[in-house]
């Protein structure tokens, strides 16, 4: 069963990913990665975005 801290927390971190899925397509790209990086002041290029990516989603399903 779900606290409502874990609720509240969850409900966060849902809005804070949305606010980054500037498509709404459920996942974050690469721009989409970067940009919130850059917010948490950790500035990346194109390959380090892919590579986390990568490292993250190993079979490309967006979900893993």
């Amino acid at each position: 069963m779900v606290t409502p801290e874990e609720a509240a927390q969850l409900e966060a971190v849902g809005a804070t990913f949305d606010m980054y899925d500037t498509d709404g397509g459920g996942e974050l790209d690469c721009s989409e990665l970067k940009e919130l990086m850059q917010s948490l002041g950790k500035g990346m290029d194109d390959c380090e975005a892919l590579y986390m990516l990568q490292e993250l989603d190993g079979n490309g399903d967006g979900v893993s």
